[in-house]
């Protein structure tokens, strides 16, 4: 499962708008898995619902936007996102 597929699950639930997903790195776990999303569902829903996916591929963190960053065409800007939950330190990043 890629982090498109975990993208389109997320977007198909009840009170989601968009979602993207990205692995902002953790200095002792390597990557946290962390579902941005745009909408209603409250936290607790989404860690319910993603309980259907494979281990692997469920997010550990959730942060809530009112939009994600997109081209003008529409695309994803999966940089800008994970800037956006991520904080450096030095010239690294960990999550923040």
């Amino acid at each position: 499962m890629v982090v498109e597929d975990v993208e389109a699950f997320l977007r198909g639930l009840p009170g989601i708008e968009d979602a993207a997903v990205v692995g902002p790195p953790h200095p002792r776990l390597g990557q946290v898995l962390t579902a941005v999303v745009v909408g209603e569902a409250d936290e607790a829903t989404l860690r319910q619902a993603v309980r259907d996916l494979p281990r692997p591929a469920r997010p550990r963190r959730f942060v809530r936007r009112d939009s994600l960053p997109r081209t003008p065409g529409g695309k994803l800007l999966r940089s800008d996102v994970l800037a956006s939950v991520c904080e450096p330190v030095g010239e690294s990043a960990v999550v923040s």
